[in-house]
């Protein structure tokens, strides 16, 4: 492969990777709109959308790493876990270092919340007795006091903002380009192979939308 093919197979890659990024996040986007505009609930969609985000970039993460064949779709949990830790819960991540006391989820927690979403779109099961809850556009010491209230009525809920949540899942994927721009300094021979190999994936796997005219 010559300097010319390289470029434009590289270039082609990162459109296509992008193209990933822009369709899920304006999904948000869109739902995060009518839910403001026609007060109906559409939060777990939003949510159901940003742990997919998770999924989808893990994978390429780990094909930066060096996983190949079959491993590469082995240890979900592992490989979603892996980009929690990595993208999203640090202070690199200035949607996560801005959180404060909003950021209550560690990598576990977004795991059981990843599977009963996507699984039986719905929350977990109490853990250690305290359930999850979700607030959006909603002062932090108004949700405070509403927590409060409902443990003085036997409900322990921990209440976690939807909006910063989903942000913070979607601001790891800067982090994550950062990491792979990081990768060509550092070993480009690496970086050349795993952008090959995951072009293929791409060309197999990836959902093209055609406008088909009467």
């Amino acid at each position: 492969m010559n300097q010319t093919e390289w470029d434009i197979l590289e270039k082609d890659f990162y459109e296509n990777l992008k193209s990933y990024f822009d369709e899920l996040y304006e999904s948000v986007l869109i739902l995060r709109a009518k839910t403001e505009e026609n007060d109906k609930p559409y939060v777990r969609s939003q949510l159901c959308i940003a742990f997919i985000a998770i999924d989808t970039f893990a994978r390429f993460n780990e094909i930066f790493k060096g996983t190949r064949g079959d491993d590469l779709d082995k240890n979900n949990e592992k490989r979603f876990k892996r980009w929690v830790k990595e993208f999203i819960l640090d202070d690199d991540n200035e949607v996560f270092k801005s959180m404060g006391s909003r950021f209550k989820m560690n990598e576990d927690l977004f795991w059981k919340l990843r599977n009963s979403l996507l699984h039986f779109y719905s929350f977990p099961k109490s853990i250690d007795g305290q359930r999850l809850g979700f607030v959006y556009n909603v002062p932090e010491n108004l949700h405070t006091k509403v927590k409060r209230e409902m443990k003085q009525h036997g409900h322990n809920v921990k209440f976690v903002d939807s909006n910063f949540l989903i942000e913070a899942i979607f601001m790891s994927f800067t982090l994550f380009m950062s990491k792979l721009m990081e990768q060509i300094e550092a070993s480009p021979d690496e970086y050349i192979e795993s952008v090959k190999y995951a072009y293929k994936i791409v060309l197999n796997e990836n959902m093209k939308t055609l406008q088909v005219k009467n």
